[in-house]
């Protein structure tokens, strides 16, 4: 491959990064502009909430080994009020609140495992 230059964004749409950046456990996801590293995941929790939160939320989550899954029987949901958000745990009887993502990832591994 010889020398190339574009854009950025130019270089993402071509798949330019995708090759030049590709490894073992390692790509290029396009849609997010962003590597991912390949995970394997130890369980699978469902997770309802909107914006930024819910997107920090996922990628601690799947950074910690759990995949998101719409049917998984654990769920988790995010509140937001008032300056504040938490974070429900639940799974049949068992109900937990966490008052940040580090409680709730702390919460959540306790509760698979």
């Amino acid at each position: 491959m010889g020398t190339i230059s574009d854009s950025p964004q130019g270089l993402v749409l071509d798949g330019v990064f995708r090759q030049a950046f590709s490894a073992e456990g390692i790509h290029f996801e396009k849609q997010s502009d962003s590597f991912k590293i390949h995970s394997t995941y130890n369980t699978s929790v469902s997770l309802r909430g909107e914006g930024d939160v819910a997107i920090s939320t996922q990628r601690a989550l799947e950074r910690n080994g759990m995949a998101i899954d719409t049917y998984a029987t654990i769920q988790i949901i995010i509140k937001s009020g008032q300056n504040k958000t938490h974070w429900i745990i639940k799974q049949d009887d068992f109900e937990k609140r966490a008052h940040s993502i580090y409680d709730l990832v702390a919460e959540s591994n306790q509760k698979v495992h």
